[in-house]
C-alpha cells in the first residue's frame, strides 16, 4: 500500500507527504511540495473537499486519527523518517481534559498541514488494517464452521 497525502486547507505550508506499507508497518517516508497530481498506484488523501481523493480528511476525524496515530506508534506499526519529526502530532497537541461524552479534549491550534497529513495517513492505514483483520477473522470462522460440519 502506498499513500500520498496532499494537505493545503489548514495552517502552515501546504505539503504532500508520502507513506508506504513495508513489512506490516506504515512508513511515513517523504515530504514534498504540495501537489494534487496523483502518483500511479497510490491512495490519495486530502483535506481539501474540492480535490478528488480516495479519502477526504475532516476536522471531525481528529479524535479517531489521533487515537490511531497513538496506537500505531505505541505498537511500533508506524515509523516516521527522522527528517519528518517536525510533523509528529504529539509535539504540538496538548491534552486539555475530557468532554462530557468521555472523549479527550485537545488543544490542536498548532497543528499544521503536515501534522494533519500524518494523522490522515495513520487513520487510513489503521482503518484498512483493522478491516483486513476483521475480514480474515470472518473467513477463518467460516472455514472452521465448514470443517466442523464436514466432520459430523
Amino acid at each position: 500500500m502506498k499513500i500520498q497525502a496532499a494537505f493545503n486547507a489548514a495552517f502552515g505550508e501546504s505539503v504532500t507527504i508520502f507513506a508506504a506499507q513495508i513489512h506490516h508497518k506504515i512508513v511515513i517516508a517523504k515530504v514534498s511540495a504540495y501537489t494534487e497530481i496523483r502518483k500511479d498506484d497510490v491512495i490519495f488523501l486530502s483535506n481539501n473537499p474540492l480535490v478528488e481523493a480516495d479519502f477526504h480528511f475532516e476536522m471531525r476525524d481528529f479524535q479517531a486519527a489521533f487515537e490511531a496515530y497513538q496506537i500505531l506508534m505505541q505498537s511500533n506499526k508506524c515509523v516516521m523518517q527522522d527528517d519528518l519529526a517536525r510533523y509528529k502530532p504529539e509535539n504540538v497537541v496538548d491534552f486539555d481534559g475530557q468532554k462530557d461524552n468521555g472523549d479527550g479534549k485537545y488543544n490542536i491550534d498548532k497543528l499544521k498541514n503536515g501534522h494533519w497529513a500524518v494523522l490522515a495517513i495513520c487513520l487510513y492505514y489503521f482503518n484498512q488494517t483493522k478491516t483486513t483483520q476483521q475480514f480474515d477473522n470472518a473467513i477463518n470462522f467460516m472455514n472452521d464452521l465448514i470443517d466442523f460440519y464436514l466432520t459430523i
